[in-house]
């Protein structure tokens, strides 16, 4: 009997597993429709005029940064890191 209710238990299973699928699915969903909204009256775009004839000079100043990457259980494999960075032009230091 085992090997003919089984597969008829499988199926059950399977078939409960679809409706509470399509329940979280269908909550889900309600949640959306729920948080979509439109505004009825928004503000009215601003336009800009820009003259284009005056121009300005602006100096960029570069400032120094730094990133920090990494985590190494061994040296040897931050050493590995380290050659990468410098292989791919970094800075590394």
């Amino acid at each position: 009997t085992g090997s003919i209710g089984y597969p008829l238990y499988e199926n059950q299973i399977a078939s409960q597993t679809l409706v509470v699928e399509g329940a979280v699915q269908k909550k889900v969903q309600n949640k959306i429709q729920e948080a979509t909204f439109f505004i009825q009256n928004p503000l009215p775009a601003v336009t800009l005029s820009v003259d284009s004839v005056k121009t300005e000079t602006v100096e960029v100043k570069t400032m120094p940064y730094h990133i920090m990457a990494g985590a190494f259980r061994s040296e040897q494999n931050a050493r590995k890191a380290y050659n990468q960075l410098i292989k791919d032009g970094y800075n590394a230091r």
